[in-house]
């Protein structure tokens, strides 16, 4: 049975009562109580509020798959659940990713031929046996939450592996092995585990997204007529591989790290860098430099030097994580002169901000008139400019 709680003892207890009267037995054993929708301020809707949510306009905007994952994952143990727009906007975001590395996966695929596969000819990477344990942790999770019915955590589940795991990063890792020819080996091995990870990923996603996941099945070599009779995928201890997960998440941290080194510089995407990466844990050298090849397919890179004793070019970011130091000369990307002054103007206003704020938290007329919620607002927001500051008083330390 599946009801709100509002009607618990209108709908449920009687049938209950009516059951164990009439038959001298219950009609059902298990009863899923659903939240109820509210508008994002966590208000009743109501036509004469005007603030209704329709979920067929949705649907004919965002699609039912849209819909269906959003609430899903905004499905708690709790009496109701906030619903806007902008969060159905952000599950439209999640089923254009899926479609679009879907389309680059197809593309991928029209020389690969399932049963023509060898697995044991196949050359396994580091990224792919991580994305095969990522996989099976996810798979692990979702079957678990969703034999407690707790559909919201399982829908989370899957939708962090195949956006930040699948999408951002394996897909990503393994481009350069689908495009070159010379190692035919290591290129149908990206095509098996790209298949692989994205068919079981669909299987994972159809109970929450059925129609976007069954056009793209069809396109994929598959068993059988449709999706909705595929077996859930199943767990397997055996692809577990911690090892793994330790060294990418070693090599995807300093990924993240230089990324936010160029944000912070406001270096673009697309500009090539220089790198050096200071190895002052020994047992970090052979790692980073046996996988080296997932940094440079990951970053535009110019010249990439690995060492224990690398000494820290003249005006260069610089990146600190366990064991690596982090090095990106700038003086041929940026104008470095510009660039400070922008970092000194900027400084100046964070500054000024900060004083007015530390004004009115200080002072005790606006702290005894003032709501709860406003002062905390204020002091978090302080609290942010300081780390923006520091960010920016480093980041100018390091072009001077």
């Amino acid at each position: 049975m599946v009801t709100g709680f509002d009607i618990i003892f209108f709908w449920v207890a009687r049938m209950i009562m009516m059951g164990l009267k009439f038959r001298g037995e219950v009609p059902f054993k298990q009863v899923y109580i659903n939240p109820l929708i509210r508008d994002a301020e966590g208000k009743k809707m109501s036509k004469s509020k005007g603030n209704v949510i329709d979920p067929l306009t949705v649907i004919d905007e965002y699609g039912s798959d849209t819909l269906r994952i959003t609430l899903a994952s905004l499905t708690v143990q709790g009496d109701y659940i906030c619903l806007s727009e902008e969060r159905i906007r952000g599950f439209r975001n999640f089923s254009n990713k899926i479609w679009n590395v879907s389309r680059f996966s197809i593309m991928n695929l029209v020389d690969f031929d399932i049963d023509k596969i060898n697995k044991d000819s196949l050359k396994m990477t580091l990224a792919d046996n991580w994305i095969i344990s990522r996989l099976n942790e996810a798979i692990k999770k979702s079957t678990f939450y969703l034999n407690e019915y707790k559909f919201g955590e399982a829908a989370k589940t899957i939708y962090e592996f195949t956006w930040s795991d699948f999408c951002d990063w394996y897909v990503e890792f393994i481009k350069p092995r689908l495009y070159q020819e010379d190692d035919k080996i290591q290129r149908k091995t990206a095509q098996y585990i790209l298949w692989f990870v994205l068919e079981n990923t669909l299987r994972l996603l159809h109970p929450f997204m059925p129609f976007i996941t069954e056009e793209i099945w069809q396109k994929l070599p598959h068993q059988g007529d449709s999706i909705m009779s595929s077996p859930w995928p199943l767990y397997k201890e055996e692809y577990l591989d911690k090892e793994a997960d330790i060294k990418m998440s070693k090599i995807m941290n300093i990924i993240k790290t230089i990324r936010n080194i160029k944000s912070d510089m406001d270096i673009p995407y697309s500009t090539k860098i220089d790198l050096y990466l200071n190895i002052t844990e020994k047992d970090k050298i052979e790692l980073i430099k046996e996988n080296i090849y997932y940094i440079k397919a990951m970053l535009k890179t110019n010249l990439l030097e690995v060492g224990t004793d690398i000494k820290k070019p003249a005006h260069s970011a610089t990146g600190v994580l366990e064991g690596v130091e982090i090095f990106i000369p700038l003086k041929d990307i940026i104008n470095i002169p510009e660039e400070i002054a922008r970092l000194e103007k900027r400084l100046n206003r964070i500054k000024n901000e900060l004083n007015t704020i530390f004004k009115k938290i200080n002072n005790e007329d606006f702290l005894s008139k003032a709501p709860e919620e406003v002062i905390k607002k204020e002091r978090n927001k302080a609290d942010d400019l300081k780390d923006i500051y520091q960010k920016l008083e480093s980041n100018l330390k390091d072009l001077r």
